[in-house]
C-alpha cells in the first residue's frame, strides 16, 4: 500500500508536451492526449465529464457535458473547485496545531490548489500506451478511480499523477475534481428535498462518463475499482452502497476511513444551513424554504467567507443523509443509546450502515491513524495525564450523546498500560493516539 501511495504522489508533468499520435473518440467528442515516457503512458488531462456548474447550474445536480467535433487537446489540468485553503502562513502558529511533517506536506500541496474556478468538473486519465489491438477484448485494462482525501472542503484530484502506477501497474488511473465545501456539501433544499450532496453527485456523474467512454481508452467498464483516502474513503463508501451507483463500480478500496468514521457525515445539516443563511443574508423559513436561488445571487467570495467552526473531531460541510444518494434504504435506524458514531441528530434516531453490496472490498489502515490530531510539540515530547484526559473528554463529548462518563472511564481503563508502574509523557501520547485512531477510523 505504501508503494501505491508513492505512485500517486505529486509527480508533475513537464511543460514540453509530446502529443500522442492516437485520437480517442469519446461519446462527446475526440481527444488527443500527451505522451509520458515512463514506459509510455498517455495522459488525458482536463477532460469534461459534466457541464460547468455556473449561473443557474450552481447548486444543481451535474448536467451531461456538451459535445465537440474537432480533436480536443487534453494536455492541461483544469482549475480546481473553489475552496478556502488552510492558513499555514505563520509556521510557528501552524506547528501549534499540526505535526511538522504535515506542515511540510501542506507547503508542497497548497500552491497547487490556487487556480480555482466553479468551472471545475473535469477528470484526468492516465492510460498505458496500447500495444495490442483495441478490438481485442482480452486486452481491455482495469480502471482505478481515485477519490482524493484531506477534506470535504479543499483539495483536488489534479496533484495526484497516476502515470507511474498506470505504467507499471497496467491499469488506467483516473483522478476527479468535484465540488467541495459550501458548493458541494450544503443542504440547500426544503424539508423532504434531497437537494444537496452535489459533490457526491459529481463523482457519480464522472463514473457514468467512464462507464460510457472507458472502452475507447482500452479500459474494461466491468472492472472499475473505486479507491478513496481519508474523506475520499468515506465518499467511496457512500457511493458503493448508494442505490444510484449500483452498476458503476465493482471493487472498493477504503484507505484510512469509511462511511462509519465519526467525521464522515454531517449529523445536523439543518444547523449548517442556518449558519450559511445567517452569514449570507439568505433568510426565510430554514425548514421549508430552498435557499439555493438566493445563494446563486451571491458572489463566490461571499460563499467562501462562510465559517462554520465545527466541534473538534467533527466535520463542517460534509455529506448528509439525503434520501437519494445516501438513501434511507441503506441505513438502519437504531436507538441513540446503541449507536456508536454515525448519528442523525441529538433528538432523533442514530444510524448505522445496514448493508454492503456483494463486491470486493479492501480496507487499509496505518498503525497511527490519528497522527494529524496532535501538534508537533505533543508528538515530539508527549504530554501528561491531565492533557490526555482533556483530549479524551473532548473526543467523547463530541462523538457520543449518552453515558459519557462511563465511556470516558472505559477508554482510560482499556488504553492504559497497567503493567507499567510509572507512565511517561510518551506513554500517554501513544495511548491517546491509539484511542483516537480506533475511534476515528478502526472501530
Amino acid at each position: 500500500m505504501r508503494y501505491l501511495l508513492l505512485c500517486l504522489y505529486f509527480v508533475w508533468l513537464t511543460s514540453a508536451h509530446k502529443y500522442s499520435t492516437r485520437v480517442v473518440r469519446t461519446k462527446y467528442g475526440p481527444l488527443r492526449g500527451i505522451l509520458i515516457q515512463t514506459p509510455p503512458v498517455e495522459a488525458y488531462l482536463g477532460v469534461p465529464y459534466a457541464t460547468p456548474p455556473l449561473g443557474s447550474l450552481r447548486y444543481m445536480p451535474p448536467v451531461t457535458p456538451s459535445t465537440w467535433r474537432t480533436p480536443r487537446s487534453a494536455d492541461t489540468y483544469s482549475a480546481v473547485c473553489p475552496q478556502k485553503l488552510p492558513d499555514i502562513g505563520n509556521r510557528t502558529e501552524a506547528l501549534l496545531k499540526l505535526p511538522r511533517g504535515r506542515l511540510v506536506f501542506l507547503e508542497k500541496l497548497l500552491p497547487l490548489l490556487n487556480n480555482q474556478s466553479e468551472d471545475c468538473l473535469y477528470l484526468n486519465l492516465y492510460v498505458p500506451r496500447p500495444e495490442n489491438s483495441m478490438d481485442d477484448i482480452g486486452s481491455m485494462l482495469p480502471a482505478l478511480i481515485l477519490i482524493h482525501g484531506e477534506s470535504f472542503e479543499w483539495n483536488s484530484g489534479n496533484p495526484y499523477d497516476g502515470s507511474i502506477l498506470a505504467s507499471y501497474g497496467h491499469v488506467i488511473v483516473v483522478t476527479i475534481n468535484f465540488r467541495l465545501g459550501i458548493l458541494g456539501f450544503l443542504k440547500t433544499g426544503a424539508r423532504g428535498s434531497a437537494q444537496g450532496n452535489f459533490g457526491l453527485m459529481d463523482i457519480i456523474a464522472a463514473l457514468h462518463w467512464l462507464r460510457e467512454n472507458l472502452q475507447v481508452f482500452g479500459g474494461d467498464p466491468d472492472r472499475i475499482t473505486l479507491m478513496g483516502h481519508g474523506t475520499g474513503a468515506s465518499l467511496a463508501n457512500f457511493i458503493a452502497v448508494s442505490p444510484v451507483a449500483k452498476e458503476l463500480l465493482h471493487r472498493v478500496i477504503l484507505m484510512s476511513g469509511s462511511g462509519l468514521s465519526p467525521w464522515a457525515i454531517q449529523r445536523d445539516p439543518l444547523a449548517v444551513k442556518r449558519k450559511v443563511a445567517e452569514q449570507t443574508g439568505c433568510h426565510g423559513d430554514l425548514v421549508e424554504d430552498d435557499i439555493a436561488p438566493c445563494l446563486r445571487s451571491k458572489s463566490l467570495e461571499e460563499l467562501l467567507d462562510v465559517r462554520l467552526e465545527p466541534l473538534r473531531f467533527l466535520p463542517g460541510f460534509a455529506p448528509f443523509i439525503d434520501g437519494a444518494v445516501i438513501a434511507s434504504s441503506v441505513v438502519t435506524s437504531v436507538s441513540l443509546s446503541d449507536v456508536g458514531i454515525l448519528s442523525g441528530n441529538k433528538d432523533g434516531p442514530g444510524y448505522e450502515l445496514a448493508d454492503f453490496p456483494d463486491r470486493d472490498l479492501l480496507f487499509c489502515l496505518t498503525s497511527t491513524e490519528s497522527y494529524l490530531d496532535l501538534s508537533a510539540q505533543d508528538l515530539e515530547f508527549g504530554f501528561n495525564e491531565s492533557r490526555r484526559d482533556r483530549i479524551l473528554r473532548t473526543f467523547v463529548r463530541n462523538s457520543y450523546y449518552f453515558h459519557l462518563n462511563e465511556i470516558f472511564s472505559t477508554l482510560k481503563n482499556e488504553y492504559t498500560d497497567w503493567e507499567r508502574p510509572v507512565l511517561s509523557a510518551l506513554n500517554y501520547r501513544d495511548a491517546t493516539l491509539e484511542v483516537l485512531s480506533d475511534g476515528h477510523t478502526v472501530a
